[in-house]
């Protein structure tokens, strides 16, 4: 009567392919996680039983949980399918990837989704890259490197990392970081360039940056933060017409369309507000939002206003958290 009364039909759907029917296997709800596993291994014809991850059902949408199952040998298969219900009734249905290492060693390693960006703040390609937890900012930048192809003309520059959030740099992440401190599963949209050359070296990083942003503008004067955003030095004194030269250059726009391209100052709080060509940069930012290069901070940017003529989306949007936020921020300009 106990294996009666224990016994549980349970579906097993690809995560690739949550809509699937899937596999149906009667187990026990009793029965451990590697005895779980280690059925659906023998089912799926795998060469180890733990070569699989496993992710709960979100019981109010029908659709996998944001992240898998933790590896626990003494879980039952009855805790797995009630972890993280708050309450509700444990449902029936578990979704699997099928993985290159057993689950125990595969958790030992972090695994991030970089795009890489051209000079012209570009998205060229995306990455997918795995390494221990313990390893560095740099190694990763290093393991991306490995992955570019010979037409990128990367060579042996050095590169950055970021993190993008509704088109804008929302941090910078210093070389010696620790990957494992990053929380892969809640950033945002990581990216990766090359450092441009006046940014190089003990000069670039100690030198006054100022983070760029490219907005629109819609009815009722208000404009919306899209594409993707940058990073210049700039000098002290430098006004914003010089800057604006500068601009042009890095990104590769012709003298006519440039021409219609308006510069904005955008606090992190408040209404963007125009900015003259005759103004001093330094002199309208803060100087903590020019002297603070790694992490996050809430700084204002220079927004520069133009017409979105290639309106298109990057890897940004295929991002977990972007695709329930969205990337786009709305912004009232300032009369």
């Amino acid at each position: 009567m106990s294996h009666v009364r224990n016994r549980v039909r349970v579906a097993f759907r690809p995560l690739e392919s949550p809509g699937e029917e899937g596999l149906l296997l009667d187990l026990r709800k009793d029965m451990g996680y590697e005895e779980v596993s280690g059925a659906l291994a023998a089912r799926l014809g795998l060469d180890h039983p733990l070569r699989l991850a496993l992710t709960g059902q979100n019981p109010y949408s029908a659709l996998p949980r944001p992240a898998p199952l933790k590896y626990a040998p003494g879980a039952m298969l009855e805790e797995m399918l009630r972890a993280g219900q708050y309450g509700a009734a444990a449902g029936s249905t578990l979704y699997y990837e099928v993985i290159d290492l057993p689950l125990p060693e595969y958790e030992k390693l972090v695994t991030f989704k970089v795009s890489f960006h051209n000079a012209k703040a570009e998205e060229v390609s995306a990455h997918s890259v795995r390494l221990p937890r313990d390893a560095r900012v740099s190694q990763l930048l290093e393991e991306l490197r490995a992955q570019l192809p010979a037409g990128a003309g990367v060579g042996d520059a050095p590169l950055r990392l970021m993190e993008v959030y509704q088109w804008r740099v929302w941090q910078l992440f210093d070389p010696d970081q620790a990957v494992g401190s990053m929380s892969g599963d809640a950033l945002w949209h990581l990216r990766a360039e090359v450092v441009p050359p006046d940014q190089r070296g003990a000069g670039g990083e100690e030198g006054l940056h100022v983070h760029c942003l490219q907005v629109t503008e819609e009815a009722h004067n208000r404009a919306f933060a899209f594409s993707d955003p940058f990073i210049m030095r700039v000098r002290e004194g430098e006004t914003v017409g010089e800057l604006r030269r500068r601009v042009q250059v890095a990104l590769g726009v012709g003298d006519e369309e440039f021409a219609g391209w308006r510069a904005l100052l955008c606090p992190p709080l408040s209404a963007p507000e125009p900015l003259e060509d005759e103004e001093v940069v330094t002199a309208r930012l803060a100087r903590a939002d020019l002297e603070r290069l790694y992490g996050h901070h809430d700084r204002a940017c220079i927004g520069w206003e133009h017409e979105n003529r290639n309106p298109r989306k990057t890897h940004a949007h295929l991002n977990r958290n972007a695709a329930w936020y969205g990337q786009e921020r709305q912004l009232k300009i300032k009369a």
